[in-house]
């Protein structure tokens, strides 16, 4: 796999982790108690997932990618840039 393919995996499943972690806010704000914690696990698994099983494959196949990342937050910062300018548009900020 090409390494700049690699990344863009990795960093579209660490943003898209990020915004579904954002929902256990949510869902702690409007959800009753057995809600909140269905929906939480449901949550905290679907995180899981995209952060060891997806990016843990990536990580695995392009040896290195994880260290060039980790010391460059200046490249994810403009992916999440428009998740944080619809959040605020529609009054969703967290």
């Amino acid at each position: 796999m090409e390494r700049a393919v690699a990344q863009i995996i990795a960093m579209t499943a660490a943003r898209c982790s990020g915004e579904i972690g954002d929902l256990a806010l949510l869902v702690k704000e409007h959800c009753d108690s057995a809600e909140h914690k269905a929906l939480s696990l449901a949550i905290g698994r679907a995180v899981y997932e995209l952060r060891a099983t997806l990016m843990g494959k990536v990580f695995e196949l392009v040896p290195g990618l994880e260290q060039g990342i980790r010391k460059s937050p200046e490249q994810i910062r403009p992916i999440l840039l428009p998740t944080e300018i619809r959040r605020a548009r529609d009054g969703l900020w967290l």
